[in-house]
Parts: C-alpha cells; sequence; structure tokens
C-alpha cells in the first residue's frame, strides 16, 4: 500500500498545480473579458453623468453572479454609482481607468465571481483523491482476500527447507528430506506405544479461528484424544487399544471435516494429512513428516505409507495411489471416500455441522 499512497500524494500535488495553472489562466482571461467590457458600457453613462443608468448596468451585472461588487468613480475620487458589498479583500478588486475619446473620465472598481471557477478546481481535486482511494481499496480488499492463496501457491512448495529425519522402531535407515521429497517407510509390525496423528492445514490462515468450533465438533465425534492448534495448523492425535480403529476414526474425522468446508461453499482450502505415530519418543518427527502430507493436499484427505499398510485391506476405505513430483510413488495414499453406505453417515454429520 505504500507505493499507492506515495503515488496518490505525488499525483495529487501535480494534478492540483496543474489544474491551479490551467483554472487561474481561464480566471484572469474571463476576469479581463469582464473588465473590458464594462468600462465601455459605464463611458457613456459617466460622461453624459446618467448616474440612474450606471447603477442598473452595475446593478444587472452583480444580480447576474458574475460580479460580487462593482463601483464607478469620477477623476475627482467621487463615488457614483455603486452595486454589490465592499466586502472582499483588497487584492481581489481590480480597478481600471474609464476612457472616452483618448481622455480619462473616471476609473471603475469591480470584484470578479470566482466562486464556480474554485467550486471546479475543488471537484477535480475531490474526484482525483476518490479514484485514487478506490483504487487503493479495492487493491486493499483483494490483498485481505487472496493474498495468502497466491502467496502458498507461489512458495508452498518451498516449506520443507530444514532436514528432517523419520525413524521407526523396526531398525528402518533414516532418510532425509533432500530436495523437497521425503521417503516413508512401512513400519514392520505395531508397537504397543503406537498412535495416528491428524494435522489439519486451513488457508487462508486467518480463517481458522473462525471454524475451531467446528472442527472440535468433527473431532470429538470420532473419539479424538487431543487437540491442539499450533499456530496455522490444527494437530489431532486418535489413540486406542485397536490402532485400526483408531485410523479409521481418524480417516472418518478427516473426510468429515472436508465436507464441511465444501458445505460452506468458501474458498477455503483445507489439506490434511494422516500418519502412524509409530512411538511416542518419535511423535515430534511423525508430526513433521504428517505436516508436511498435509501440505501436498488440496481439498484432500492424504496417508502415509504406514498408515495405508495399516488399512489397506479395509473394504470400507476406497483408497487410490497419490502422484506429486515432490514425493516417491507409493508414498502417499488419496482417500477417496468411505464405501456408499458408511459415506452416508459422514454426510449427514457434515449437513449438521455446516449449519452451526
Amino acid at each position: 500500500m505504500i507505493p499507492g499512497l506515495a503515488s496518490l500524494v505525488l499525483s495529487l500535488l501535480l494534478v492540483t498545480n496543474f489544474i491551479h495553472s490551467e483554472l487561474n489562466e481561464q480566471r484572469q482571461h474571463f476576469t479581463r473579458a469582464i473588465v473590458t467590457q464594462l468600462t465601455a458600457s459605464t463611458a457613456d453613462y459617466l460622461v453624459t453623468e446618467d448616474l440612474l443608468g450606471l447603477n442598473v448596468v452595475l446593478g444587472t451585472l452583480v444580480s447576474q453572479g458574475d460580479l460580487l461588487f462593482a463601483s464607478v468613480y469620477n477623476t475627482d475620487n467621487k463615488l457614483l454609482a455603486q452595486a454589490g458589498k465592499r466586502g472582499s479583500k483588497r487584492q481581489d478588486i481590480i480597478t481600471r481607468d474609464i476612457s472616452f475619446q483618448n481622455e480619462t473620465a473616471g476609473y471603475l472598481q469591480v470584484v470578479v465571481n470566482q466562486t464556480a471557477l474554485d467550486n471546479r478546481l475543488n471537484t477535480l481535486i475531490f474526484s482525483f483523491v476518490a479514484l485514487h482511494l478506490l483504487v487503493l481499496g479495492a487493491l486493499g480488499l483483494f490483498v485481505w482476500y487472496f493474498a495468502d492463496l497466491i502467496f502458498l501457491g507461489l512458495f508452498s512448495v518451498k516449506e520443507p527447507q530444514a532436514s528432517i529425519k523419520f525413524s521407526t522402531n523396526s531398525d528402518i535407515p533414516q532418510q532425509t528430506l533432500e530436495d523437497e521429497r521425503v521417503a516413508i517407510q512401512a513400519p514392520e509390525g505395531e508397537p504397543d506405544s503406537a498412535s495416528i496423528i491428524l494435522v489439519m492445514k486451513i488457508r487462508p490462515q486467518r480463517w481458522l479461528a473462525a471454524h475451531e468450533e467446528r472442527i472440535s465438533g468433527a473431532l470429538s465425534l470420532y473419539r479424538c484424544k487431543v487437540e491442539v492448534s499450533e499456530g496455522q495448523d490444527i494437530v489431532a492425535m486418535f489413540s486406542g487399544a485397536n490402532l485400526k480403529d483408531c485410523l479409521y476414526d481418524g480417516i472418518c474425522a478427516g473426510l468429515l471435516l472436508i465436507q464441511v468446508f465444501d458445505r460452506l461453499n468458501t474458498t477455503i482450502n483445507i489439506k490434511i494429512g494422516i500418519n502412524l505415530v509409530s512411538d511416542l519418543k518419535q511423535i515430534e518427527a511423525a508430526r513433521k513428516q504428517t505436516v508436511y502430507i498435509a501440505s501436498l493436499a488440496e481439498r484432500q484427505l492424504l496417508l502415509s505409507n504406514d498408515a495405508y499398510q495399516l488399512c489397506s485391506e479395509d473394504s470400507r476405505l476406497v483408497i487410490s495411489e497419490y502422484y506429486n513430483s515432490l514425493m516417491p510413488i507409493g508414498s502417499v495414499y488419496l482417500v477417496e471416500s468411505l464405501q456408499p453406505a458408511y459415506q452416508k453417515l459422514i454426510g449427514l454429520q457434515a449437513l449438521q455441522l455446516s449449519k452451526g
């Protein structure tokens, strides 16, 4: 907005100066024409000492609005005729000699009505300022509503800049995130302390606070154990005796959230990733991994390879491979929906939450 405001001030100064010069030139031309015409028309009346005629001429011009004040004096500085009030500043009074046959018969003093030209100048300045403010206001609204989406579209692929390592208790070699790629390994079994982590991103970020109640309601329907808001993300944990049931709950909660925001019919982009936390000691690494998976989604629910291996034989789920240049093939999977009989419940729940 700073360049726009600077442009407004600079343009206003330049345009105002130009307009003022042009209108001042027109004002001087108009004044000269009025005074020349008036001195010519009053000369005969002055010579013949027709004071009634002088007053009529001056009164007519003042009543028409061309003059605010007019007076005629003889060579002895005696006031012969006057119309209007002499309340103007001295510098606004114009004095001209009245000549008859190359002899000075007296002089004329007038004050020209400049209100119309001043109003025109003020109108032009007001219109110019209003136009700039309108453009700046439109730009401000555009930035407010769409800057986050533009920034995300341009720079989202640069999110995973740090070197992040992921490991499990099954002695799988650690992988380093290089060139914004993650290799997600599958566990050999289910450790005792395993749980499911869900990360949800909302873009633009400013809408997160307005919908936290809906998000909490959706997660609570599927036995979410822990839910926290970490800046621009929602992190939820699902844990229990049966890890497969926990994963199913997390998937249902994610699909429900997607449907809720679809029903709200907004430009909000919701991104959800689900991962397996094989050991509570590795929860931070799993969280970072899940955040990156979620960043790849576009109104979608993505599973890590670990999570997919846990639910690949669940007939209630419709899952397909997810292809992305930032991920190795087969490392991330897309949950499209539940089977129709189960998806119907998700739809009904989304309907209720979207009305809240």
